[in-house]
């Protein structure tokens, strides 16, 4: 399971993995934490959910009664009262759904799909911002755009010497892995080692990305089995390698120009704004909610 955390003013997601429901209330404290230590200028005034029992509980209660905080709570059976929230699950759960599909992998990774696909939104303009993401508007700067990955594609990670052992003298000095996401412990990526089947990190500087290739499904799937479920299974040395289907290889093969790195890079040129505007109005065409100004 997981859990949405929206800001009411900038839009900005943040999301959880849970394992139970009662950690719910460890991950709400930890972000209004980091908000009142790093955020000083965007003060929590509200917080508003549901009636569920991980929002209710005493620790909670207490936090937001010495800070400050007023808890606003639906009632039953009224997801529309918490319609910021709701509204994001419907546009993320989707985008997860077509990410799984396009890449062929099992929907047992569905939560690193799902951190990955919030990570690239929140770099993405949103449409009550305008132009702007809710990157920008929560940080004050724009969205780093270079470090955006395709999900799982194939990439070789280099092993620092620092930590090769003398009997791996003939083992490859960078071993072939799976982009998984974006790691929040260290400034790099999370990656999925083929061989040994561990999850590993490392810096931009040390990968080389194939991001047009990724591994067959099933190939995958015995590999996350062997990794979480404890289930052995014999691996080929070399896995089978496909194609991630995009329609974006044509055109970047047919741009003379380099491709912007931010959104006002972007709005420059012609038909980048025509392409976006193309977005949007077909964005506009599948709503089936909308805002009010209170």
């Amino acid at each position: 399971m997981f859990m949405f955390i929206v800001d009411g003013a900038t839009r900005y997601k943040w999301v959880y993995l849970l394992e139970k429901k009662s950690q719910a209330t460890w991950f709400i404290l930890k972000l209004l934490r980091e908000l009142e230590t790093h955020h000083k200028d965007h003060k929590v005034l509200h917080l508003r959910s549901d009636q569920g029992g991980e929002f209710s509980s005493n620790e909670l209660h207490e936090y937001c009664a010495e800070h400050g905080i007023v808890q606003q709570f639906a009632n039953a059976y009224s997801p529309q009262e918490n319609g910021i929230a709701e509204r994001a699950n419907g546009i993320v759960l989707p985008r997860v759904r077509a990410l799984l599909t396009a890449s062929h992998l099992p929907n047992m990774i569905w939560g690193e799909a799902l951190l990955h696909m919030v990570t690239t939104l929140k770099r993405l303009p949103t449409k009550m911002l305008g132009t702007a993401s809710s990157y920008e508007k929560l940080y004050r700067r724009n969205p780093p755009l270079r470090t955006l990955r395709t999900w799982v594609c194939i990439a070789h990670v280099r092993v620092p010497p620092e930590t090769r052992q003398r009997k791996e003298k003939l083992e490859p000095r960078a071993p072939m892995c799976l982009l998984l996401g974006y790691s929040n412990s260290t400034k790099g990526y999370k990656f999925l080692d083929r061989l040994t089947c561990r999850a590993t990190t490392a810096q931009c500087e040390n990968c080389r990305f194939h991001e047009e290739f990724t591994v067959d499904r099933a190939y995958v799937k015995q590999l996350l089995e062997n990794r979480y479920l404890d289930t052995l299974h014999v691996l080929p040395e070399k896995p089978p390698v496909v194609r991630i289907k995009t329609s974006i290889d044509t055109y970047v093969a047919e741009r003379s120009g380099p491709v912007p790195t931010s959104m006002a890079e972007e709005l420059q040129e012609v038909e980048w704004v025509a392409g976006a505007e193309q977005t949007s109005s077909g964005s506009s065409a599948n709503t089936t909610s909308s805002s009010v100004e209170q």
